[in-house]
């Protein structure tokens, strides 16, 4: 118990942290592919089609009878990151206390809109006022890829002053966290660039459609099963951000902290 508590507040040993990630790991995706295994086969699920969060849809067209199981997936996703982003806050507190605060806070609400994403499922029906819970649904997500964003641009910026000033966090060097912040941005620019490409391309297939007297099915539907597939990108986008979250924690070294950063750390 007392282990778990250290845990909570992001106080990870070296040999804590490795046992944490796959901790997290099996029991995120198991749960993931639990969800999966579940769905009804006749619904076809694939992630050229279907979005990430219709494994936990409580529509008909989805996963009607076992979508909580994806709610609790994404519920322990969100909670076990919460560690990993004090540790982070712990660690870039070196550089700078109130930055290092602020970045944390942004990925503290992405890990809030990652429990929202679970609790409330996407469908059809009215979840308060006007919002039906597909709306919901939806906010809950740009909140995560929002705040994420921001969090780990502003921890990239802490990177970057404190290679040139202090170097409380380079002792190694400051290539090994390059490789995952463009791990992480090659993917998000690749996204946004094939959606973002999707809407010149669908508007000249409309046109193309008008000339021929065709019907378009719209955009979402016509952009299924290719590379502007709005799924596809969603899917890669959250295995890329639970990677990348696990291997920057892991790219910063145990032991370069100074000793006038850790008694600033504990005041």
């Amino acid at each position: 118990m007392r282990t778990w508590i250290r845990y909570s507040t992001g106080n990870f040993q070296p040999s804590d942290l490795k046992r944490y990630f796959v901790f997290m790991t099996v029991v995120f995706w198991g749960l993931i592919a639990a969800a999966y295994l579940s769905y009804p086969r006749e619904n076809h699920f694939t992630i050229m089609t279907h979005s990430f969060s219709y494994l936990g849809s409580f529509d008909p067209e989805h996963n009607p009878k076992w979508w909580p199981i994806f709610s609790v997936a994404m519920t322990f996703w969100g909670l076990s990151t919460v560690p990993l982003v004090f540790y982070l806050c712990r660690r870039f507190s070196a550089i700078s206390r109130p930055a290092a605060r602020i970045g944390a806070s942004q990925l503290l609400l992405g890990c809030l809109g990652i429990i929202l994403v679970g609790v409330i499922p996407t469908g059809h029906g009215i979840f308060i006022g006007t919002w039906d819970w597909g709306l919901a649904h939806r906010n809950a997500g740009l909140m995560v890829a929002i705040t994420f964003n921001l969090g780990i641009f502003l921890h990239e910026i802490l990177l970057f002053i404190d290679k040139f000033t202090r170097r409380h966090l380079g002792r190694y060097g400051y290539w090994r966290f390059v490789w995952p912040y463009t791990f992480w941005w090659s993917i998000v620019f690749l996204a946004a660039y094939f959606l973002t490409k999707w809407v010149f391309v669908y508007e000249d297939m409309k046109k193309a459609a008008a000339v021929a007297g065709r019907t378009l099915e719209g955009s979402w539907s016509e952009a299924l099963n290719t590379r502007y597939s709005i799924p596809l990108w969603e899917n890669i986008l959250v295995v890329t951000l639970f990677v990348f979250m696990i291997w920057l924690v892991a790219r910063i070294p145990w032991d370069d902290l100074s000793q006038s950063a850790r008694n600033t750390e504990r005041q």
